[in-house]
């Protein structure tokens, strides 16, 4: 591997662990996820300084996958508790509604 080429690989490497630390500043303020905002930082160190690269990134990739489905299903229950309700109390029966009433 020549100098340029090795520049160029630890340049992204460089970029990569950025990428992977800034992730870890995305993850939400919730005490259940502070393991997982250290363990993308130990990633991202771990990928600049070249160590078990493919596992650091298919980290990455796995946790921004779970923070987006987080997102989702956060937007979605934000909507549920938002929408008015629809129940006012009166319920329709189908059929014969003084069947079996004895």
């Amino acid at each position: 591997m020549t100098k340029q080429e090795q520049g160029a690989d630890s340049t992204m490497s460089k970029l990569v662990g950025a990428l992977i630390e800034e992730l870890a500043h995305e993850v939400p303020d919730d005490p259940r996820l502070e393991i997982v905002r250290a363990d993308l930082l130990a990633a991202s160190n771990a990928y600049e300084s070249g160590k078990k690269k493919d596992v650091a990134l298919r980290f990455y990739l796995a946790v921004r996958n779970l923070l987006q489905e987080v997102e989702r299903l956060q937007a979605s229950k934000l909507k549920e508790t938002s929408a008015p309700a629809t129940d006012t109390g009166h319920h329709h029966f189908e059929g014969n509604s003084t069947a079996h009433l004895s």
